[in-house]
């Protein structure tokens, strides 16, 4: 007969130090994120986001989405997954076309929009 029934990563589990704060499963299971305690600390950074900019900054955006026909949508959103995000990854004509597709976009126009909504921010509120 085995000297402990318990696998060795629960009898792991058992006898390392437990950080403060962690709960661990009556089942002798070691912790997961789920089962650890939740700070309070996310909930305050929640709160401070400046919700009227963000949905602001959403809506200029989602204007000039809507300014690409839906082909067009397609073909960038196409090209930005075949790149995964380096415009190296794709051939010169395709590098060509999504730079075309982007400055349709307006971006630079999108942002001179939204100077208003950021201005006197300042820098974001340092963490405590």
């Amino acid at each position: 007969m085995p000297r402990c029934a318990r696998s060795p990563l629960k009898q792991r589990a058992a006898r390392a130090p437990r950080a403060h704060g962690t709960m661990i499963p009556r089942s002798g299971a070691a912790a997961t994120i789920a089962l650890m305690a939740r700070s309070r600390q996310g909930v305050a950074r929640v709160k401070v986001l400046p919700w009227a900019a963000l949905l602001r900054t959403a809506a200029v955006l989602g204007k000039r989405w809507a300014a690409l026909t839906a082909k067009e949508r397609g073909r960038l959103a196409g090209l930005v997954r075949a790149s995964g995000g380096r415009p190296g990854n794709l051939s010169k004509r395709e590098r060509k076309e999504l730079r075309k597709l982007v400055r349709k976009l307006d971006l630079q126009g999108g942002a001179r929009e939204l100077v208003g909504v950021f201005r006197g921010r300042g820098r974001w509120r340092k963490r405590r």
